[in-house]
């Protein structure tokens, strides 16, 4: 099959000028255009010219075990989808950094230059009070009091706060400015969910070269913060138990992909598919994978099956497509631990012993740390 330049890292087949793919090179963000509407994802977006129906964009509400393909459906996959789709964010940019640069390290493709909508995922969530987290170990930046735009410059900033980690495309958040004037739409499962908006991110890293930006975000909403706290702690605990029952082997054999992302800025939807090839950078990798994605999927989690353990070193994110078949990843780590691996049996032992002791000790099915 006939490649488009190695280096690209996506193709954008949605803006409605004649000659977008040649402005904003081969992205997968969405301008601002689509929108919110009522109007569902099957019939609001006809206009898309890489999938017009949409056809295998499932509703995160209706997605069930029988849309996994058969021979990889389980209900421990199931469980994973669903809560990759809890933590799934929805990230609108409203300024456009000045430090973009022209074209795409190395080649001669404009880079992106436009605000619109991405997806990301929601990671590790951290508590604090008064500049300690739960640890007692202090704010790497000496915070003692939350950073919240509510609290910024307030003489009553709240003393207690969570700040979570988003990871996305460096292409839809390009750096610190950009990071600055960007917004996290939270549970935007359906056109009718409730409007939870965290404003203001700061960069932890943003590298052009891989397409992989990591946020950090901030909240002192104690509802809000319990609420992620307790979706990172049972993704963390189902990845931790996950990893252990997909071989080195079966991995290669199954190649099971999926994709929860905004479309066109929609709610979230779930595609199914599998990775097609894998490639080595360096002491990196990038996933091409036949999951169906959009633009507004940029950012959003590819979950390649004994591939994606959930850890900082082994997320991929969605960065474009080849052509409209064939879609990949930003660059990412995959690790692998042999030794680590064959105490599959004795380590989910004592997850499971450690994970019902927590429960038995907080009182419920959640844990807080």
């Amino acid at each position: 099959m006939e490649q488009i330049n190695e280096n690209l890292l996506g193709l954008n087949l949605s803006s409605n000028s004649e000659n977008s793919q040649e402005r904003d090179g081969h992205k997968e963000e969405q301008e601002f255009m689509c929108g919110e509407a009522a109007n569902d994802l099957h019939t609001a977006c006809t206009f898309c010219s890489k999938d017009p129906d949409h056809s295998k964009f499932i509703p995160i509400d209706n997605f069930t075990i029988e849309h996994i393909p058969e021979e990889s459906r389980r209900p421990d996959i199931y469980k994973i989808v669903k809560a990759i789709a809890d933590l799934t964010v929805k990230i609108s940019v409203s300024k456009l950094s000045p430090n973009r640069p022209k074209y795409w390290l190395n080649t001669d493709q404009l880079y992106p230059r436009f605000t619109g909508t991405g997806t990301g995922l929601m990671s590790e969530v951290f508590y604090f009070y008064r500049g300690l987290d739960e640890f007692k170990f202090r704010h790497e930046k000496d915070y003692t009091q939350c950073w919240c735009t509510k609290c910024q410059g307030s003489s009553s900033a709240s003393l207690e706060w969570w700040e979570f980690i988003v990871y996305t495309a460096t292409h839809v958040v390009f750096d610190e400015e950009e990071a600055n004037n960007t917004a996290f739409r939270l549970f935007f499962d359906t056109q009718e969910s409730p409007k939870v908006y965290l404003e203001f991110a700061t960069v932890v890293d943003a590298n052009a070269k891989t397409d992989m930006c990591i946020l950090r975000g901030v909240t002192c909403d104690r509802n809000l913060g319990h609420k992620l706290k307790n979706l990172w702690s049972d993704y963390s605990f189902l990845m931790e138990m996950f990893q252990f029952e997909y071989s080195e082997a079966s991995r290669d054999r199954d190649k099971l992909t999926f994709v929860v992302s905004h479309p066109h800025g929609r709610a979230k939807h779930v595609t199914v598919g599998h990775w097609q090839e894998k490639e080595d950078v360096k002491a990196l990798m990038k996933f091409k994978y036949n999951t169906n994605t959009c633009p507004g999927s940029s950012g959003a989690m590819v979950f390649c099956l004994g591939y994606s353990w959930g850890s900082w070193y082994n997320q991929f994110v969605h960065s474009g497509c080849l052509n409209a078949e064939l879609n990949h990843s930003a660059l990412g780590g995959v690790y692998v631990d042999k030794e680590y691996r064959n105490t599959a049996d004795e380590e989910r032992m004592k997850l499971q012993e450690c994970k019902e002791l927590c429960c038995a000790l907080a009182g419920s099915s959640h844990v807080f740390f």
